[in-house]
């Protein structure tokens, strides 16, 4: 399993960017991704919007015009299984989780956390994140 895609990305989805909210954790990243200089594409991702910080935005990862190499989760972590698995079917080879909720949360957040890693080895994902650890 290379890490590259994980590491050096040449394309992002964002899911759960807000249109509405500055300080929301997928907004930050777009707008910390363009502060460092990423020279590679950065797609938006969230159903509620048609623009996000001036890019256009997609409802959902299998709606991307192109498949991208990483996408970003910052959505509650009950999402996480279902879209590490529409990763997988669009091709996404890494995934970046960022909420709480996971095995650092009760028995259910445990179970999310296996659920992620399982579908993520099936579809050989790298995964990235807080509290995101196989060792758990």
């Amino acid at each position: 399993m290379s890490l590259e895609k994980l590491m050096n990305p040449q394309s992002i989805a964002v899911v759960g960017a807000s249109a509405e909210r500055a300080d929301a954790i997928g907004t930050r990243v777009i707008k910390n991704l363009r502060r460092m200089g990423f020279q590679g594409r950065i797609y938006p991702v969230n159903p509620r919007y048609a623009n996000v910080a001036e890019l256009t935005c997609f409802p959902s990862l299998s709606q991307l015009p192109e498949p991208v190499d990483a996408a970003f989760l910052a959505v509650p972590s009950a999402q996480g299984p279902d879209l590490v698995e529409e990763a997988a079917k669009t091709g996404i080879s890494a995934v970046f989780m960022n909420a709480n909720g996971y095995a650092d949360g009760d028995e259910n957040g445990v179970a999310l956390q296996r659920r992620v890693e399982q579908i993520a080895k099936a579809h050989n994902i790298d995964v990235g994140g807080k509290e995101m650890s196989s060792n758990k």
